[in-house]
This record gives C-alpha cells, sequence and structure tokens, in this order.
C-alpha cells in the first residue's frame, strides 16, 4: 500500500482529497498545525503534526512516503499579508521540495493555481504553459503561485525528483469547512443576506473532481508537466441561480454597478482589516471577476482520464453542505453558557 502525505489536508481540495485516497486504498497522512481542526480527518487519515516553512521538520515528517501532494498554502485576496503570502505559497514550497529530495520522494504533485497563468484577452482559450512570469499576472496570491510553479518546473529539472504540477479553478463543492471564497458568499445567499449580485463570474471546478484529478496526475501524470484541472464558466448571477434553483429559493435580481463598487473596495477592504474578518469582497476580487476564465482542460482528460460532474450535481452538493453548517451553526447558538461563557456540552 502506497503511502501518501498531504499538506494543507486540512483545507477545502486537502480534505477531499484524503477521503478519496483512504477510499482509493492508499494509506493517508495529513500534516496539519497543532492548531488545526481534524476531526472531518481522523477517519480517513494518520495525523501529523509539522509545518511547510520548518525545512529540517518538514525532513523527518516526510520520512518512508512514497507520495507528497502539496496543497497547503494562503488564498488572499486582499492587499494585505504580502510577505505571509510569499513565505507560505513561495518558501514553503521550496521547503516541500528539498525535503522530498532528501527522503527520495516518488512523485510531488503539486497544486498550483489557473491564476498562475497570465489571462487572455476577449475570452480567447487558455491552455497549459511551461514558462511562469509573476510580472504578467496580477495580485500577490497569483504571483507567488507563480514563482513557486516556475520554482517546482526548474527543481524537477535540476534534480533527481519526479514532480506534477496541477492547476485548479474556483474550487466548490461539499467540505468546505474553513469556508471558501465562494462558500461564504454561497451561505450568505442561503441566509437571504445577499441582495445584491457582482458581474462578472469564475471558471468553477467540483472539489470531487478535483480530488479524482489529484489521484490522476499521482498515476497517470508525466514529469515536469503541468495540467489545468478546471471545469464551467459560470458568472455570478448564472452561478448563484443555481443556488436559488436547488434551494428553492428567489433568485436574487438586482446587481452592484461595477464602477461603484470598484470604487467602494478600497473603503471596505480597510473596514474587514479593522474588524479582523476575512474580505468577501476587495480590488483584486472584484478585477478577477472581469478577467477572462476561459480555461481548456482538454490536456487532463485526454493525458489523465479527467472527468468533471454535471454542474447541477456540484450546485446540489454546495447547498447541502452548506445548509448543515447554517443549521448546526444555529443550533450551537442554542446551547447555554455556563458562568465562564464557554458553551455548556449537553
Amino acid at each position: 500500500m502506497k503511502k501518501v502525505l498531504v499538506t494543507g489536508a486540512t483545507g477545502h481540495v486537502g480534505n477531499m482529497l484524503v477521503k478519496e485516497l483512504y477510499e482509493q486504498n492508499y494509506d493517508v497522512y495529513s500534516l496539519v498545525m497543532p492548531h488545526d481542526r481534524i476531526d472531518y480527518l481522523t477517519p480517513y487519515s494518520k495525523i501529523i503534526y509539522g509545518d511547510i516553512l520548518d525545512k529540517e521538520g518538514l525532513k523527518y515528517n516526510f520520512q518512508g512516503m512514497d507520495y507528497i501532494v502539496h496543497a497547503a498554502g494562503v488564498i488572499e485576496i486582499g492587499s494585505g499579508n504580502k510577505k505571509f503570502v510569499y513565505k507560505v505559497n513561495y518558501d514553503g514550497t521550496k521547503n516541500v521540495m528539498q525535503a522530498a529530495l532528501h527522503n527520495s520522494v516518488e512523485r510531488v504533485i503539486y497544486i498550483s493555481s489557473a491564476h498562475a497563468l497570465p489571462a487572455l484577452k476577449k475570452n480567447e482559450l487558455m491552455s497549459e504553459i511551461d514558462n511562469f512570469d509573476p510580472k504578467l499576472v496580477k495580485g500577490h496570491y497569483a504571483k507567488s503561485k507563480a514563482l513557486a510553479t516556475q520554482y517546482v518546473f526548474d527543481f524537477t529539472k535540476e534534480n533527481d525528483l519526479d514532480v506534477v504540477v496541477v492547476h485548479l479553478g474556483s474550487t466548490v463543492g461539499e467540505g468546505d469547512y474553513k469556508g471558501s471564497h465562494m462558500g461564504t458568499v454561497t451561505n450568505m445567499f442561503l441566509q437571504k443576506r445577499l441582495p445584491l449580485y457582482l458581474d462578472g463570474g469564475y471558471n468553477f471546478v467540483d472539489v470531487k473532481d478535483v480530488a479524482k484529478g489529484i489521484i490522476l496526475a499521482i498515476n497517470k501524470g508525466k514529469r515536469g508537466e503541468c495540467y489545468l484541472l478546471t471545469g464551467v464558466q459560470k458568472t455570478i448571477k448564472e452561478y448563484l441561480d443555481e443556488v436559488a434553483k436547488v434551494a428553492e429559493m428567489k433568485p436574487i435580481k438586482h446587481k452592484i454597478n461595477y464602477t461603484f463598487i470598484l470604487m467602494m473596495s478600497k473603503f471596505s477592504e480597510m473596514y474587514y482589516k479593522i474588524a479582523n474578518l476575512k474580505p468577501l469582497m476587495t480590488t483584486y476580487s472584484i478585477k478577477v471577476l472581469k478577467s477572462n476564465s476561459n480555461f481548456s482542460n482538454e490536456k487532463a482528460k485526454k493525458e489523465l482520464g479527467f472527468t468533471t460532474r454535471p454542474f447541477e450535481e456540484t450546485i446540489r452538493d454546495v447547498v447541502n453542505f452548506n445548509l448543515e453548517l447554517i443549521i448546526r451553526d444555529k443550533k450551537a447558538k442554542m446551547i447555554p453558557k455556563v458562568g465562564n461563557g464557554k458553551q455548556k456540552i449537553e
């Protein structure tokens, strides 16, 4: 039985990958931080505590592993935390590659982003490239992923380490415990706290398809190659209309003026920072909605056997998962408090 270690296992892609690896009879190990929630990982994997910024620790953690799937990273849509984004996404990736080489790991799968590719104009179809330049992409997140992806490709050329890269679109579906950007939008809509929608859209891909695609990359990917694990282009309006249909709710009728919300985005970002909240709308995220998201997954389909589920099934998973979270949260708020302010568990 092959041993697979997943970094970033508590994330959306990470935890669904751990489950899929377990179901496909791999011996699964989850690399998590000491403060991470792990209850949704323990049925499917062994837990290893570690940090991708600890290079020497990774050398110890990777001992005996056949495969490493490097899914850990910081997804940042705001303008803050610039140094931390590069530290985790670039320096952390360097540490993972060097620790994997040190332990003669059979193969590493690096989880990159479709945003690491320069956006073409006018909805031109975008496919895999072989050179990544941070100067050609916008936003610190995209730049950090472009830098890391190029480092990975250079590393596998210069060293005896087999690395395959997969680029993900906007991942949606069940298992979004930490609340991704679209997960938060969906949750707000289901609670009738989203009266308006933004113009523009993303390339959406089901997290279950992504998990299966990563395992296909482990088994069928070619060393030094990258694969776009992307799905379908949908506007935010189309996405929310699908959510409304499944949830049997009225769709949102009115949109926010693009120029107005772009002007206000800097102020809203300041508010989120002061309130210590995860930003929902930032200048970067608003501009991304207007950028080209027409990605081809033909290479992944042809070389890996990658497939995608009907979008309606994905939305059903999204709605059911978020409704469960909403119900659970409401029940938790109804539990009486004890003297010290903690919840009384009965």
